[in-house]
């Protein structure tokens, strides 16, 4: 030996983690419950009065895609494309049905919604000797059922709570959704029919949301995640200035989030 000393080096490859993925894409399921903040000032010049007693929401489902960027290790950035259904029933609803002897495949039996009155005529069949049926003048079961399916953009801002293997987030952001359908049904007496669209329903309209998240890895690069969720409009369902319908939602989302 010369009497000097060899100094050895040790190299380690650090392996790539779950945290240095910034990209998740995903897919969710939504069932959720819809209803609305009702008032109108028009109520004797539409023909129709009704009370929060008489008025209860929708049980439903959507579902959509998620795509995530996440610039920090506790922040992410989501938006996605999803479809959700929001509406209205309403009980002791006044329908007009045609006296008996006027019935034909063309009558003109329409009802005056909480929403607006609807404004396609259906060519019903129901019919009854009053121009006006209501459940508290004849004990019968008369429901009006308004729904309107949306499509859903959204800018959401998750923060993540901890760094766990079941890791916990809240998030917030904003939605702008797009009407795709307005329908309008009519229970009456046992037997339901489409009536046609309410007038004057917003075709889009500016939503704000927040949610709580939970998630479980099945893998290094998949993951379940459940998120109860609160969604608001910011505007009015009906453009009638005599109506002022703000709708809101609970959701409870399931989904799958591949990261990248």
């Amino acid at each position: 030996m010369d009497g000097k000393s060899i100094t050895t080096v040790k190299t380690t490859n650090k392996v790539k983690s779950e945290d240095t993925k910034m990209f998740t894409v995903g897919g969710y399921v939504s069932p959720g419950y819809s209803s609305g903040s009702y008032k109108t000032s028009g109520t004797n010049a539409r023909s129709a009065q009704y009370e929060s007693s008489q008025m209860s929401g929708i049980f439903n489902v959507g579902g959509g895609l998620t795509f995530a960027v996440k610039p920090t290790k506790r922040i992410s950035i989501e938006t996605g494309l999803g479809y959700s259904r929001m509406g209205q029933k309403t009980d002791d609803a006044q329908v007009y049905v045609p006296r008996s002897d006027m019935v034909s495949y063309n009558a003109n039996t329409h009802a005056y919604t909480p929403l607006g009155s609807v404004k396609n005529k259906a060519n019903a069949t129901v019919s009854s000797p009053e121009t006006f049926v209501s459940l508290k003048q004849n004990k019968m079961k008369t429901e009006v059922s308004s729904s309107n399916s949306m499509l859903l953009r959204f800018l959401n801002f998750r923060y993540h709570l901890n760094d766990n293997r079941v890791k916990f987030s809240v998030l917030g952001g904003f939605g702008a959704s797009f009407m795709v359908r307005n329908h309008t049904y009519v229970n009456y007496n046992g037997k339901k029919e489409f009536m046609g669209e309410a007038e004057d329903i917003r075709t889009f309209n500016i939503s704000t949301n927040i949610g709580f998240g939970i998630e479980y890895p099945l893998s290094k690069s998949i993951h379940i995640k459940v998120e109860p969720g609160f969604k608001y409009y910011l505007q009015s369902l009906s453009k009638s200035a005599e109506i002022d319908f703000k709708p809101y939602s609970f959701t409870f989302s399931t989904g799958i989030g591949i990261n990248f």
